[in-house]
Formats: structure tokens, sequence, C-alpha cells
């Protein structure tokens, strides 16, 4: 049922068939502000605006894969007067080549070929770039399940890193392992790796964004040897990493994007922050004396992400961005 509270909102979003990060948001939009949820995938994009205005929705939240809007025509709004957002957590992609340049510009093209009114979006940069473009944009950070991620106390041993090996995440385990440093990296399902992080003391998490040195040369070089020949720039948001990582409990190193501060991360507190990968080395080697203190701030991180950074905050916080879109579009219309 919709809260008063906020605008009555329908959300148009995927078809599951395994647990997701993205789904637990969605869940905690019905469930902390009211909103309907449409999971059909892009087949409804046909007929979105019919199907909102059919039960006067003030609000309509598009959450698809990326790529199934590209491949979709544009959304039919005929018939909903109400406001049009775009939520997805990758428009960090718009600028950064942090997998590979497939994505540089396209979700700029994308909102303003399907008439969207406003995005959301997980970077504080990012949202900044975007409204450089003259396009409506909000920040809300990414977050994490509670049902999969939370500190249980359980004994703790070891450093690890997990997820797709981007270039800039290969780099920085080839410093490590370079430097002598032992780095345990591994893939799992979603629904796993809460209770797969909660036997490590200590989780690496690199936002950087990586591309090759010496164009094809440097290709070569990388594929021979993962991580080598690659050129680093800094990250420009928070990876949802460093949020899962925590609230499992880990002592999280992570480069440092100021973003974080404002998350109530802090530097020695609750996460070790770092610039260059021989920096990572350094702190990594003094910290990995003392496990009493990495387990302190493994402990108080998960304080911290409990307390700010689950899903059902971010849904409170998304309630209160289309409260404001809407009133803004109140007033523009009065």
């Amino acid at each position: 049922m919709a809260s008063a509270e906020y605008p009555k909102v329908l959300v148009s979003s995927r078809v599951y068939t395994e647990p997701k990060s993205t789904e637990a948001l969605h869940d905690e939009l019905a469930s902390q502000i009211g909103a309907t949820l449409l999971k059909t995938g892009a087949e409804a994009f046909a007929r979105l605006g019919t199907i909102a205005a059919a039960d006067s929705h003030e609000v309509v939240i598009v959450a698809q894969r990326f790529p199934d809007l590209q491949a979709a025509d544009p959304i039919n709004w005929t018939g909903f007067d109400g406001v049009r957002v775009l939520l997805d957590f990758d428009v960090v992609r718009n600028y950064s080549r942090i997998v590979n340049d497939r994505y540089l510009g396209a979700w700029s093209r994308e909102f303003r070929r399907h008439r969207f009114d406003a995005l959301i979006c997980t970077g504080k940069e990012v949202a900044a770039r975007m409204r450089s473009e003259g396009i409506e944009a909000y920040w809300v950070p990414k977050g994490y399940d509670p049902r999969y991620f939370a500190d249980a106390g359980q004994e703790r041993r070891g450093v690890c890193s997990y997820g797709l090996l981007y270039r800039a995440r290969a780099a920085m385990l080839r410093t490590l392992r370079r430097n002598a440093v032992e780095v345990e990296h591994f893939v799992v399902p979603y629904q796993m790796l809460g209770e797969r992080l909660g036997g490590f003391l200590s989780c690496l998490v690199c936002n950087m964004e990586g591309t090759p040195r010496l164009g094809d040369l440097g290709r070569a070089a990388y594929r021979l040897l993962p991580g080598a020949m690659v050129k680093i720039r800094p990250g420009l948001e928070p990876m949802i990493k460093n949020f899962e990582a925590a609230a499992a409990g880990c002592a999280v190193f992570a480069d440092w994007i100021p973003e974080l501060a404002e998350l109530g991360f802090v530097d020695g507190e609750t996460m070790v922050a770092y610039q260059t990968f021989d920096e990572l080395v350094e702190k990594f080697r003094a910290y990995d004396r003392d496990p009493d203190r990495l387990r302190a701030m493994g402990s108080a991180a998960a304080t911290l992400c409990a307390a700010r950074h689950t899903w059902s905050d971010r849904a409170r916080e998304i309630g209160r961005v289309l409260r404001s879109i809407r009133s803004g579009k109140d007033s523009r219309a009065g």
C-alpha cells in the first residue's frame, strides 16, 4: 500500500531468477515507500504509460538491465503525466573505463531517447557530471542486504578480494603478490558471498579504473600477465563491495573516494584508505601485525553499515528524492 508520506510509485524492473542486490532494493521500495513492483522486464515499455496511469501513479521508476534499455524501442509514456525516473547502479560507466569503454556516453543518450525526467545514480561525482550535461540527476549511494551480510562474530583470518578481475583489480593483486602479500581472490554466487566474507579478517577493495598501457602491446602483455601494463586512474564512486565487505565485518582496505567521508567511513576506524598500490602494501603490512585492531575495525564498520547503509535506508532516501522531484514539478506546473 502506498504511503501518504511519499508519491505513489510504480517500479518497472527485470524478472529475477536468482537473488540479486538490485532486487533487494526494489523490494525495499515496496516495503518502505509503498511502491508497486512491475517485474515484467522491458516488455512492459510499449504500454508503460497506460499501466501507470490506470492506477493513478505519480512516479514511474525504470530499473531495468541497461542493455535491455538500449535494445528497447522508446518507452511509450502515452497517458502518463507524472514523473519519469531512471534508476541505475552502473551510470559510472557513462564516464569510466572501469571495465571497458563500451558504455561511454551511453546513459546520457538513453536518458534522452526514453524521455526521462530525472536520474538516480549511485555516485556523487557521477551525478554532478550528469547535471553538467543538463540532466536532473540525484545521488543515492549503493547499499547492502542485511539478510546476506552481517558480522556474526565468527573466527576470522587472512585477507581476501572478490569479484570479476577488472584491470585495476588485477593490477592491485599483482602488486600485492609481488610484494609477498598473500591474498585469496574468489568469485561465488551472491547468496553465498556474505558467509564467505565472514571468514576473513580483511578485504581489499579497488574502486579504481585501469586501462592498457601502450595500446595493443599493453593488451597482449595483460593477456600473458594479468595485471601487467595497466595505467591506473582514481575511481569515480565507491563500489558495492565497500558496503558488503564492511557489513560482513571485514576490515576494508579501499582506495579513498571523498564521498566515503560523507557516508561515515573514517580511515583507521571503519576502513583503511589508500591512494596507490604501494601505499596499500605499506599499510597492509603495518595493520597485519595487529589483528585485534583489524577485528575491531571490521566490527565498527559493520555497526556503521547496519545503522546507515542497508537497502531499507536507501529506499527511504529514494522516497525523499522522489518527493522533492514531484514537488519541483508541481511548483513549475503551478
